[in-house]
């Protein structure tokens, strides 16, 4: 699309990527750096811009407007509001980057307005399929070509006759023949031919086409398909600028009509005044959010919100980083190792899944229930650990914490215990029976439990006030 502009700019461009080459084959990062920031300021602006003084900008078609119809009738826009515009006013589109309302832009012809849609590779196609209009390749071999470059080929106007004294489009009264830069061909058969480019041996392709629109046919349409035709570096030639001059003054005729110029990527808000309804609030609604979509596929989330967006992402990493990380992992065994038994295994689990398993004799059990008895009463007492039998019992009796017959069977429990330690020691652990394992198991759980009673109210009847005396 802008090949032409950037030939003729290589002898200056092609001198400072030769000296830079030899650096950046050092392969230090520093010139990587110095390349990146000598490229940025040439990247800032997009073709097309009529605010660029570049070779690819369209300042030169701003100045041609302003000289043509004044500040005030010329006015470029980034943000197009369709409520703001009348019928007398003028619309040019160059390589827009999204699709306008079709039904605004139809509204807006019919009431007499003006639209001039001049595009190649954009989102123009989308717009002029409302008017059936399409895109087709251009001649592969132009008859008429700068530097014998296809892409480079001659327009030419369209005449109503074959007589050279012919009737012409206005918008190509004083061009003679226009260098187009990578065109697009545009076809519709309905619609006036305004440029063509003609080939050797094959149909010529329209470049330009204009037509009313209406009923009655008030508003003008106009299509071209090589926006880069209107870029300064093209604007030198005196039949591209005689073009400009015309479209500009085509695009006036309106009386005292204002042109608004849109390029590339703008927004868009409003309902054309003679449109209304719900239909047309919900168009606008999605036009809109359709429009921040595209800006944030374009630019991205800048600002809070990106800052926002950046800082919630960033604590969701730490958070995931932080569970995955501290997150325990089970050992796995080997596929050939066979798991360890529980019996085999230390702590709890192991002492547990002995002392029940059936192999284990019922004395074991016994004497583990001795030690968790004594234990257990020792705690209640506030005795040491280590306390005898005797001491506990007496302990029990002389602060009446268990009942007469809670204190027989206890005895007589520590009496059975004793007598089955001894036989444990003896070798003698087979004399022991399960049925003997759980009666001794009932009473001390129920000796436990009594005294850990008797505490919890002792503990509740101290923690009320003392009557007055």
């Amino acid at each position: 699309m802008v090949l032409f502009g950037s030939r003729l700019q290589q002898d200056s461009k092609g001198v400072g990527c030769a000296t830079l080459a030899p650096a950046m084959r050092l392969g230090g990062p520093v010139w990587w750096l110095v390349a990146a920031l000598l490229v940025a300021p040439l990247a800032k602006a997009a073709a097309f811009e009529v605010r660029d003084v570049s070779w690819e900008g369209c300042s030169t078609l701003l100045e041609i407007a302003r000289e043509q119809l004044g500040n005030k009738r010329a006015i470029p826009l980034s943000h197009l509001d369709w409520s703001d515009l009348k019928p007398d006013d003028a619309l040019l589109l160059m390589h827009p980057d999204h699709p306008i309302s079709g039904d605004k832009l139809a509204a807006f012809l019919g009431d007499g307005g003006r639209v001039a849609i001049v595009d190649d590779f954009g989102a123009g196609d989308q717009i002029l399929e409302r008017f059936q209009i399409e895109r087709v390749p251009p001649p592969s071999r132009p008859m008429a070509m700068l530097r014998r470059n296809p892409q480079l080929s001659i327009a030419e106007p369209v005449r109503e006759s074959t007589d050279r004294g012919g009737a012409v489009h206005a918008t190509v009264l004083d061009v003679d023949r226009l260098i187009t830069n990578h065109p697009t061909g545009l076809r519709n058969p309905k619609l006036t031919p305004v440029l063509r480019i003609r080939s050797v041996d094959e149909a010529d392709v329209l470049l330009a086409l204009a037509g009313n629109f209406g009923t009655p046919p008030r508003g003008k349409l106009f299509a071209m398909g090589d926006p880069s035709a209107l870029t300064n570096q093209m604007l030198r030639y005196p039949g591209n600028r005689a073009f400009a001059l015309g479209l500009v003054r085509y695009l006036g005729q309106g009386g005292n009509g204002r042109l608004f110029i849109v390029a590339n990527q703008f927004a868009e808000s409003g309902v054309y005044p003679t449109m209304g309804g719900w239909q047309s609030e919900l168009e606008e609604r999605a036009e809109a959010i359709a429009q921040v979509l595209r800006r944030l596929g374009a630019d991205g989330f800048s600002g809070a919100a990106g800052l926002g967006l950046a800082a919630a992402v960033a604590f969701g990493v730490g958070l995931w980083t932080t569970s995955v990380a501290s997150r325990p992992y089970r050992r796995r065994l080997p596929a050939f190792a066979r798991p360890v038994p529980l019996v085999a295994q230390g702590g709890l689990a192991g002492r547990v899944a002995v002392l029940s398993a059936p192999s284990t004799p019922g004395a074991l059990a016994v004497l583990e229930l001795k030690a968790a008895l004594q234990e257990g009463l020792s705690h209640e007492l506030g005795l040491p650990d280590a306390s005898s039998p005797s001491r506990l019992l007496d302990e029990l009796k002389g602060k009446d914490k268990l009942d007469e017959p809670r204190q027989r069977a206890l005895r007589d429990v520590l009496l059975e215990m004793a007598k089955i330690e001894t036989l444990v020691g003896a070798g003698q652990m087979e004399k022991t029976k399960k049925e003997d394992v759980g009666r001794v198991a009932r009473v001390v759980f129920d000796v436990l439990a009594a005294v850990r009673a008797h505490g919890r109210a002792g503990a509740t009847a101290s923690s009320w006030p003392s009557p007055p005396k």
